[in-house]
């Protein structure tokens, strides 16, 4: 019998290392690999893995989809961080004040829509915020590690990224390019409201809430591209189903040697547009 308790361990200190709320089999079995803790299989990748989350051995995964869909594979503090979580303004020096999950989904909402565009041409739908909350998509001020707005700016505007970049992630010249991501007609949500470990359960609802917020915001015909390969294996078939005009194949997240595969399938995204 593997060793349970190293496995989860060496995967959360992966997830940490590389600054990814979760992940899937595939990778979290190579990477086990690697350690000596779990070898894969050739033919199958990421199965020795797949028959422990069978088992209900690595409690805190999941399936997005329900069952027979792919597996998600959080922190083992999810389930544990519920209902608080430190305020963003820790970063700043400032006293931390908790707060509730309510407070931090409108918090993260008011940023979102303060850049919502007006027509949504092209909507992005990624997994979820990042678990440190101050590094989320739509806060003006970030200073580091915020790999999805620095790979979808170096794909839509490499210049302008170049110059924010260059100028120490300056807050107003990321405004500025938030408004043109905004301008051009660009609007990115996520799967799940809440930083994968402050979520509680996962269900297929959370599929059927998804496709209601996207309805809301968006015609048929209106481009949708899902970020994260455990994304687009939740969503891609259900949404084309559904009639939702998906235009991907799948794309990884912009991280730990993900950055170029997301650069050139991102662009092909774009171009058939």
């Amino acid at each position: 019998m593997p060793d349970i308790y190293s496995i989860i361990k060496e995967l959360d200190q992966y997830l940490e290392s590389t600054h990814q709320s979760s992940m899937g089999p595939v990778e979290a079995n190579a990477h086990l690999t690697k350690k000596n803790l779990l070898r894969d299989s050739e033919s199958r990748p990421g199965k020795p893995l797949r028959d422990l989350l069978r088992k209900g051995l690595i409690k805190q995964a999941y399936q997005p989809g329900g069952k027979g869909s792919e597996w998600i594979i959080p922190h083992s503090s999810y389930r544990m961080n519920e209902n608080i979580i430190i305020d963003k303004k820790v970063k700043h020096g400032e006293r931390a004040n908790p707060l509730n999950n309510e407070e931090i989904k409108k918090d993260i909402r008011a940023a979102r829509l303060k850049y919502k565009p007006t027509t949504i041409k092209c909507l992005l739908i990624a997994e979820a915020p990042p678990e440190a909350l101050e590094r989320f998509f739509y806060y003006e001020d970030v200073k580091d590690k915020d790999f999805l707005f620095i790979g979808l700016m170096q794909a839509l505007y490499p210049d302008y990224k170049d110059e924010y970049l260059s100028n120490g992630r300056n807050t107003g010249l990321k405004k500025e390019l938030l408004e043109k991501f905004k301008a051009d007609g660009y609007y990115l949500i996520d799967l799940s409201d809440l930083p994968i470990s402050m979520i509680s359960g996962k269900s297929g609802d959370e599929i059927e809430e998804i496709k209601t917020v996207i309805n809301e915001l968006i015609t048929p015909k209106t481009p949708i591209i899902l970020i994260k390969a455990n994304i687009y294996d939740a969503l891609y078939s259900k949404l084309k189903m559904a009639g939702y005009n998906v235009i991907n194949n799948r794309i990884p997240f912009p991280s730990t040697g993900g950055q170029k595969k997301f650069q050139i399938q991102f662009k092909e995204a774009l171009s058939t547009i």
